[in-house]
């Protein structure tokens, strides 16, 4: 027979920081937003397009974004410029060819 507390504690919800969840939200509107401000531009782009295709909810998305700069910021900051670091320190710790 199956242990139904087991299956009960597999079926509790990790609570995430407001921190996590920016993150998670972030991480998924990355692709998103970056496909909408490449097409539409800053000014073109829609904060409710980029909700509707990463999935949270326009209010989720507004709870810790507070415009579509503050995405666009924290997509560079805490996305791309890291990474963009990470790809520089690694090339240079490439012999030359």
């Amino acid at each position: 027979m199956p242990n139904l507390e087991s299956h009960t504690e597999a079926r509790k919800r990790v609570r995430l920081s407001r921190a996590q969840r920016k993150y998670r939200i972030l991480a998924a509107a990355l692709v998103e937003a970056l496909v909408e401000f490449g097409a539409r531009g800053l000014e073109g782009a829609s904060t409710t397009t980029i909700a509707q295709r990463a999935e949270p909810s326009q209010t989720g998305l507004h709870a810790h974004f507070k415009s579509k700069e503050d995405i666009l910021l924290s997509l560079l900051t805490e996305i791309l410029l890291p990474a963009h670091n990470a790809f520089e320190t690694a090339n240079a710790l490439q012999p030359n060819a």
